[in-house]
């Protein structure tokens, strides 16, 4: 099987490696939903478009992943997910879903699948915990619906016109 590379700036693979260290140094991850509601941080910052990738542990492998977000002065985030499984190479509709959450201290955020535009058959929602830098403009962490070593690394591709 070959390799192709990703679309994006980093390779996938250098992505994911610099997740797995934000994960291990304790920058990733967090308190839940729960925990972010009500904190009031302003995450308008957020607004634009993430690009990078995703490795799913279970079933699926890795795949291209770019987040629409819009974000408020009160902490919510909403927007869209939208996902192309690259490996293994496979016939995979992309999919693409809304997403809602909260960003709360520290930059860390949460965001949940609210509800399918694109339903590949056999696919779930899945959410995202992890934290955003704003200096290095990255979103970095982990997919927990995917099992344990599941990451997800995101760069800025675009600001809010």
């Amino acid at each position: 099987m070959s390799h192709r590379s990703p679309p994006w700036r980093f390779p996938f693979l250098a992505a994911l490696a610099l997740a797995a260290t934000a994960l291990a140094a304790g920058c990733a991850g967090g308190p839940g939903a729960v925990g972010l509601l009500g904190k009031g941080r302003d995450a308008r910052w957020l607004t634009g478009t993430w690009q990078g990738g995703y490795h799913c542990a279970l079933g699926y492998g890795d795949a291209r992943l770019t987040l629409e977000l819009t974000g408020t002065s009160g902490g919510r985030v909403g927007g869209t997910f939208a996902f192309q499984v690259i490996e293994p190479l496979t016939q995979i509709p992309p999919g693409r879903f809304r997403v809602e959450g909260a960003l709360g201290e520290g930059g860390a955020f949460h965001l949940e699948g609210t509800r399918w535009i694109d339903w590949p058959t056999g696919f779930s929602m899945v959410g995202l915990e992890g934290r955003a830098d704003r200096e290095r403009g990255v979103l970095s962490g982990t997919v927990p619906a995917c099992g344990e070593g599941a990451t997800f690394f995101l760069e800025r591709a675009a600001e809010p016109e």
